[in-house]
């Protein structure tokens, strides 16, 4: 039977984190422009929204919403040689980038996909509301809805995002949804481990906490989840074989060509969408179930993603 071998490893209390991501999204919300009480937008959010009043200008705004609403489950089998042969067709479903409330009635749309499917334990890697400000209270209830219909018997994990506030950490944690804050949880089968480690997100809120928690033994078969796959370098370091992302809704608006125009990576942009390897760590860039900024899609399809690790080169 699985279990969590032991609690949690932190390698900061999160008292200290919460200081630093509390200044850190100050930092950032200063130099947004108001737009309502409680609502700031970027000046990139403002290009957006001019975007979606070109779209609507020539006749695209509908069609983009509906390729948003369709999203497909994506089945990936990921060979490693060094996986316990308990762990041998272990399956993890991966759910990122919901913005649930970008599109009204979204969360029946996930819940469609995932509620016939079988796994073992399920990832979120951030970014659950629409803005990167101002309140969140409205995902809460859609996001359980979610977790009362995922059925993962080792438990469901999640992370932050750029998107995300320090103060959403308690509600997830209410809803279900165990969060990983630089910190590392053991799975246990059959005497057999596997680690796993959940950072902040490193694309809005880079900190040395983030390399330190992944400053983890080599000698298991580790698993890294990280909002965007900015900290590809560190991980592999770190000896980690896995690595979960989302982030940059493999563009979200593309060219027929499916050139995406804009990236919103830092580093690693390289690893866009989709599989990758880098030196022996395999990663893998999730186009997300929704939607940022606008609720549109051209040229990429939001997906759910069902992995089977298998032991194996």
């Amino acid at each position: 039977m699985n279990q969590l071998s032991f609690g949690k490893k932190s390698v900061i209390s999160r008292e200290k984190w919460r200081i630093n991501r509390e200044q850190l999204e100050k930092n950032k919300t200063k130099y947004k422009l108001k737009w309502t009480k409680n609502k700031y937008l970027s000046y990139i959010d403002v290009a957006i929204e001019c975007f979606g009043l070109w779209l609507k200008l020539t006749g695209q705004y509908k069609r983009g919403i509906e390729n948003a609403k369709e999203i497909q489950v994506k089945e990936l089998e990921l060979k490693f040689k060094n996986l316990p042969d308990a762990f041998n067709n272990y399956k993890i479903l991966h759910l990122t980038d919901l913005h649930i409330d970008t599109i009204p009635g979204f969360e029946e749309r996930i819940i469609k996909k995932i509620k016939n499917l079988n796994y073992d334990v399920c990832f979120w890697t951030g970014d659950y509301r629409k803005y990167t400000s101002g309140d969140y209270q409205q995902v809460k209830e859609p996001l359980k809805k979610i977790i009362e219909n995922t059925h993962a018997p080792d438990g469901v994990f999640g992370l932050l995002g750029n998107h995300d506030t320090w103060q959403m950490v308690g509600d997830l944690e209410d809803i279900g949804i165990e969060m990983l804050i630089n910190e590392s949880i053991i799975l246990e089968r059959e005497k057999q481990e596997i680690l796993i480690t959940g950072t902040d997100d490193p694309h809005y809120f880079p900190s040395k906490y983030h390399e330190q928690a992944l400053e983890t033994e080599k000698a298991l078969f580790k698993i890294a989840l990280i909002h965007s796959p900015e900290m590809y370098e560190e991980a592999a370091t770190n000896a980690y074989d896995l690595y979960l992302c989302g982030h940059t809704h493999a563009g979200q608006v593309c060219l027929p060509n499916g050139f995406a125009p804009l990236k919103n990576l830092k580093k690693g942009k390289q690893f866009l969408s989709g599989l990758w390897k880098y030196k022996s760590m395999i990663g893998y860039t999730s186009p997300g179930c929704g939607v940022s900024g606008l609720p549109v899609r051209f040229n990429t399809q939001g997906e759910v993603t069902l992995i089977t690790l298998k032991k194996g080169v």
